[in-house]
């Protein structure tokens, strides 16, 4: 079979994607050479992964990988895939860097460790503490600074929330299983069937939990950054109001949705 008519089994783009993966050749290449032929052997490695996609198997999962902040993250079923949406935390952290030192971060949930990773890359001598409560997790994340080289300047950590943290952090980031349940009924279907229901969902209780225990490892004047999801704004920054903070900042993703709402301890306002 020809480039070209492999491409056309599926959606373009995932096709490329899926075809390259399978051929070790670029996109790029695919897409000026549609008259090649595939070897056979390719060519069953290329339906083998249509399989999986048109079982509603994320790309992300079916490659291993996934895009963030211009860099290439390992994924595997254990993580969530990260997301454009994320990218609003980086932006707003390395904006606020531009202004305060920033010498020690903190992650709650580490996930990939996309955000911990990415924010150690762009914020020079800057180190962290990267927590989650599976070490499956753990090791993806792990997996992800050795390939980035900031393996020296991370330590990551078996921990459910604040249990097994200590020390004191300029920044607490976090992206927390926030959706409630209710809401499975309106998320994508691909979603619910392969990627981790433990952070997924939470609804507004890991927020509780920041808000109650964040005081005692942050610095003088620290900040904590979260992402929320739709509509949880107003309860959010009350659960956070209720334990002392206040809001210094509320930014919205690329699709203008409340994302992140940023907090600093009152100190008796």
């Amino acid at each position: 079979m020809k480039i070209q008519e492999a491409l056309r089994i599926i959606v373009p783009l995932e096709a490329r994607i899926l075809l390259s993966n399978a051929s070790g050749l670029s996109q790029e290449y695919l897409i000026g050479h549609g008259e090649d032929e595939l070897s056979d052997e390719i060519y069953r490695k290329f339906l083998a992964l249509v399989e999986r996609r048109k079982a509603l198997e994320p790309i992300a999962y079916i490659i291993g990988k996934k895009e963030f902040y211009g860099r290439d993250f390992k994924v595997t079923k254990d993580v969530l895939i990260p997301r454009p949406d994320s990218e609003t935390l980086i932006n707003v952290v390395l904006d606020a860097a531009k202004d305060c030192t920033i010498r020690s971060i903190l992650e709650l949930g580490v996930g990939s460790g996309c955000l911990v990773l990415t924010l150690l890359l762009e914020i020079e001598k800057s180190k962290a503490m990267a927590v989650d409560v599976e070490q499956a997790v753990l090791e993806v994340a792990r997996e992800n600074a050795i390939a980035l080289g900031v393996q020296d300047r991370c330590e990551f950590v078996l921990s459910n929330w604040f249990e097994g943290v200590d020390g004191k952090y300029d920044i607490i980031i976090s992206n927390p299983p926030y959706i409630e349940e209710y809401e499975k009924s309106i998320m994508a279907e691909e979603t619910l069937k392969y990627e981790p229901s433990l952070a997924l969902f939470g609804g507004l209780e890991p927020y509780r939990v920041i808000a109650s225990e964040s005081h005692k490892f942050l610095t003088a004047n620290g900040r904590i950054y979260v992402e929320i999801g739709v509509s949880q704004e107003s309860q959010i920054a009350e659960i956070f109001h209720t334990n002392g903070y206040k809001v210094v900042g509320k930014y919205r993703d690329i699709e203008q949705r409340m994302r992140i709402i940023v907090f600093t301890l009152a100190r008796g306002e």
